[in-house]
């Protein structure tokens, strides 16, 4: 039997190739997203059916019983800045992880410090760069950047959320989008996009959370780990 506490974008595994992720609450419902290999034939009604043979009853999910929950652990305090040079050894160590080990980026080989600098430079005031650090060590970055190169694209941007792989669901990259859409705000942009692969479940969640819309997804555009990958586009409208 597996336990989900009702928490949006809350995350469990069933075996190593199943995630289910809490995609929405209202009132006692509870809608589920669930990702599996591409190879695998998963359906939903499968899982419920599953679900329910475990209960013994038809129920959705359900919280954990008060009398054995624990106390919530206390979370360091996060603190948001704009990053600097300095940080440019842990923002490349947090996104080259993903670039070796997930598809939330379709970079395959990992970027230099040489590139990782071009990249920064790039970036300024009006494309912002921020870290997410926790008693002064970087756990997690953001970025607004140009969304396409022609000028009539100008206040079109492209939004880009990474935290350290070991430090997931802490609220740490829901801090940082916070943050990244209300420095776009007052960087006079009209929107934002954000291009995410379907099989994200949890960062297309946290970005419909904030208000982003699924606007279109591009088919099987890109190829990494030997399988054909598909595009959501996002968009938040600012102003």
């Amino acid at each position: 039997m597996f336990v989900i506490s009702r928490q949006r974008d809350e995350t469990i595994m069933i075996g190593d190739d199943i995630e289910v992720t809490v995609v929405d609450i209202r009132g006692d419902k509870v809608r589920l997203g669930i990702v599996s290999p591409k190879e695998m034939s998963v359906h939903r009604k499968e899982v419920y059916d599953a679900i329910r043979r475990e209960l013994g009853f038809a129920a959705s999910v359900l919280p954990q019983p008060t009398a054995t929950r624990t106390a919530p652990v206390a979370k360091p305090d996060v603190a948001i800045r704009p990053a600097t040079a300095k940080d440019l050894p842990a923002i490349n160590d947090i996104y080259n992880h993903y670039v070796l080990h997930s598809t939330c980026t379709y970079q395959e080989e990992p970027s230099t410090m040489d590139e990782r600098s071009a990249w920064f430079k790039a970036h300024g005031p009006h494309h912002p760069v921020t870290v997410a650090t926790e008693f002064g060590e970087v756990v997690g970055w953001a970025s607004i950047s140009k969304f396409h190169q022609r000028s009539a694209y100008g206040r079109t941007v492209e939004n880009s959320v990474y935290v350290r792989h070991d430090l997931h669901r802490r609220g740490i990259g829901r801090a940082l989008l916070a943050d990244l859409i209300e420095r776009a705000k007052g960087a006079g942009h009209h929107t934002i996009m954000a291009l995410i692969d379907r099989d994200q479940a949890g960062s297309v969640a946290i970005h419909r959370s904030f208000g982003f819309k699924e606007v279109g997804c591009l088919r099987e555009v890109g190829h990494k780990f030997n399988r054909w990958l598909d595009v959501v586009y996002m968009q938040k409208m600012l102003t």
